[in-house]
């Protein structure tokens, strides 16, 4: 996931008299992220933005300088926690089913950073899944099977939506659907 954004504040004071303006920069870039802090004054904001889907330590320096050779630096270490990314649904696309014959379809699943521990299928909105259709979710393999023999009462397009959860309690979306013609 994409870690969020902070800032923090750094203040400065110059012992010279009288004292000069003070201004602000990155002299030793993050490795992970970028740093930002440019303009003048005694107390500066100063920007971190993890890069996406990094995790762990990173550290910058921030230089302060007073225009007549007076510097100070300090190195700032900071620590970017994980951030759960939600599982992704892989669309199996259009596909076709025959009245009076089985059918089958795997609905797979994948978590960058996790295991999709369920999915579920539903009929379009949410919706209650043709009753010839049964699902079946295998945890090894993040994939879901539909399967079902459609009767002649079962003829046209019926829109299945997936859904998959994973370790950490985070859910695919926006939902993957297709389609099922039944002839």
């Amino acid at each position: 996931g994409s870690p969020t954004p902070f800032s923090l504040t750094l203040n400065a004071t110059d012992s010279d008299v009288p004292a000069q303006t003070l201004t602000w920069s990155i002299s030793s870039p993050a490795s992970n992220g970028t740093a930002t802090a440019s303009g003048s004054g005694g107390t500066k904001a100063i920007g971190y933005t993890p890069n996406a889907n990094y995790n762990g330590p990173d550290s910058f320096v921030v230089q302060v300088s007073d225009g007549n050779g007076g510097t100070d630096t300090i190195t700032v270490n900071v620590t970017v926690e994980a951030v759960n990314d939600p599982p992704t649904v892989t669309s199996p696309g259009a596909q076709a089913a025959t009245v009076g014959v089985l059918f089958s379809v795997d609905v797979v699943a994948g978590d960058i950073d996790g295991t999709v521990t369920a999915m579920t299928a539903t009929g379009a909105g949410g919706g209650a899944l043709p009753a010839w259709l049964t699902p079946s979710f295998d945890a090894p393999s993040e994939t879901l099977t539909l399967s079902g023999t459609p009767g002649a009462g079962d003829v046209g397009p019926v829109t299945i939506e997936v859904t998959a959860t994973d370790n950490l309690g985070a859910s695919s979306s926006p939902v993957t659907s297709f389609v099922i013609t039944v002839t």
